[in-house]
């Protein structure tokens, strides 16, 4: 478990697939679910999903409910769609809003339902693949799935940070 915690910290990731850990490790799919199961028993790592886990801080002991960023979660739930953080989720990123957003938007071109993961709700936009412009690589905290993009319109703008647009 030690080795799989120093290559993702290593590596600047703190969330995580069960398929990544068995990479990571060399261990069979099973034996890293295994492995993961325990570590949260542990407080080491948090699951936020099925297949989907996060690094606990060592700052916060054993907690076992701990949801991480949800910008970051929010990629891993749009899996391999093209997607980027919106309306008032693009706002607070961009600290345009002055009150806690408990609803993360997503917009993306592949329908996903809407999801609540440790009291966060993500709410996905679906969009056109014709309103959708482009995605391109931006080496971000994790550079396997990391994407930008660019929204067709007159007012959207584009982020440095990945996958996060407001339009």
């Amino acid at each position: 478990m030690a080795n799989l915690l120093m290559a993702l910290y290593d590596s600047g990731r703190t969330t995580f697939t069960t398929t990544e850990a068995a990479k990571i490790t060399g261990l069979t799919v099973p034996l890293a679910s295994s492995l993961l199961h325990k570590a949260r028993k542990r407080g080491l790592v948090s699951q936020v999903k099925r297949g989907l886990f996060i690094i606990v801080p060592p700052e916060l002991g054993s907690s076992a409910e701990y949801a991480g960023n949800p910008d970051l979660v929010a990629r891993y739930l749009a899996d391999d769609a093209p997607y980027f953080l919106s309306h008032a989720s693009a706002m607070e990123l961009h600290r345009m809003v002055t009150q806690p957003q408990f609803v993360m938007f997503v917009s993306s071109t592949k329908r996903i339902p809407k999801q609540t993961l440790h009291g966060t709700q993500f709410r996905f936009v679906l969009l056109k693949s014709k309103d959708f412009l482009a995605t391109q690589n931006t080496g971000s905290q994790n550079k396997s799935r990391s994407k930008s993009a660019t929204s067709n319109g007159p007012s959207s703008t584009a982020s440095a940070t990945p996958n996060i647009a407001a339009g």
